[in-house]
Order: structure tokens, then sequence, then C-alpha cells
């Protein structure tokens, strides 16, 4: 039998529906038929616990807690996600939030990784921290504390200007009069909060573009500079 393709599911914030997600993938997965086990390394088991409480006990057969907090974690996980890996076609590890050590293994250990995530600046930018940490955690690179402090350094403007930038390119992707000037407006205002942010300059410029290629335009020489 061949080895388990191991998923993991991690991000290091809380509340985004690792458990949820591994849970219904779980009991996807259970009916292709395949043989699946999901270790539930959070510790505080919710996994584990929505097993348990199931009804009928399907999901309990296919769940088992791995407790990684004495001194022996590291060989703990691994004995565990090895063992799964030689009774199960698919293994899910439910990991902890957090650049935790149980995922940072996970990681390490997993042919494919999920990483939750809603459609809003602030979770995008901690999508980004979270893959910067697991790569640096993954090739054991040497990152000094000023260089990575850095690499995350973000400011609260930043997330209100990447808001308003992304809703401008939405305006302005259909190209009329109205989407244009709307998201325009939009860009200045992303540029007043974040006078660095090439991203909403050059997306200005796309909108002078389609303005001077247009048959609406009232300032054509303006539009052209």
């Amino acid at each position: 039998m061949m080895p388990g393709c191991v998923i993991a599911v991690i991000q290091q914030k809380g509340g985004v529906g690792k458990s949820t997600i591994c849970a219904n993938l779980a009991a996807e997965l259970s009916l292709i038929p395949a043989s699946v086990i999901a270790l539930d390394l959070d510790a505080q088991h919710t996994l584990t616990a929505w097993a348990e409480a199931g009804a009928g006990g399907a999901l309990r057969q296919l769940v088992r807690p791995v407790e990684v907090n004495g001194h022996d974690r590291v060989r703990v996980f691994l004995a565990a996600i090895n063992e799964a890996r030689q009774d199960a076609d698919f293994v899910l590890l439910d990991c902890p939030a957090g650049m935790t050590e149980a995922g940072t293994l996970a990681t390490i250990k997993a042919d494919v990784a999920l990483i939750p995530v809603t459609p809003s600046p602030a979770d995008i930018f901690a999508l980004q921290d979270d893959i910067v940490h697991r790569i640096v955690a993954v090739l054991a690179a040497r990152v000094h504390a000023f260089e990575m402090a850095k690499t995350l350094q973000k400011s609260a403007v930043e997330y209100e200007a990447y808001d308003l930038f992304l809703k401008a390119r939405f305006l302005q992707q259909g190209g009329s009069k109205d989407g244009i000037l709307a998201g325009r407006s939009l860009l200045c205002e992303a540029i007043a909060r974040d006078s660095s942010f090439a991203s909403a300059y050059a997306e200005l410029s796309a909108g002078y573009l389609v303005e001077y290629e247009s048959d609406w335009s009232n300032n054509q020489e303006a539009a052209g500079r």
C-alpha cells in the first residue's frame, strides 16, 4: 500500500474554519470511497469534540486526537503521522493556530497545505505573513530579526489604501466612464493615504489611458499626460 496523501489545514489565525474544513473533507473523502484519518493536533481538540458529539459516530471513526505538548512532542507527532500514512489513503492534519511546532512540522510533512482566508485586506496580509514564516521554517533559512520585522512591517494606512485600490480596480475593469471616474477618485484617496503605493499609481495610469482612447473624455490632453 502506498503511503497516504497528507493534507494540512493551517492558518496562524484562529476561528477561520480549519476544523470545519477538516471535518467536511474527511466526510467527503470517505464517500469516494477512500480510507481517511484526521489527526487533531490542536490543543483545544475541537475536531475531536465534534466527532464525539456527532450522531452515528461516522466522524468519530476517522478522527484521532494527538497530544504534542510533552518533551517528546516531535517524536509523538512524527510517529502519529507516519502511522496514519500507512493506514489511510488520505491523512488530514487539523493544525493549531499560530506558528506552533506542530504547525511547522505539519507544513514540512504535508503533500498539500490548505490555508483558509477570508477576502479582506487584513486576512490577505495575515496570509502573506503566514506563508513567509512557514517558508522560513521549512527551509531553515537564517533570517535576522531586523530583516523579518522589515518584511512583515505594514501600517494601518496600508490596509485602508489596499482596500481602496481593490475597489477601484473592480470599478475600472469595465472601462465605462462612470467606472473609470469613480475608480480614479478611490485611487487618489489611496495614494493620499500611502504615497508609495506603486500599484495604485499604475492603476490610475491605466484609467487615464482608457479615457484617452475613449470617445467620452472631456480633456484628452490631460488624459494623455
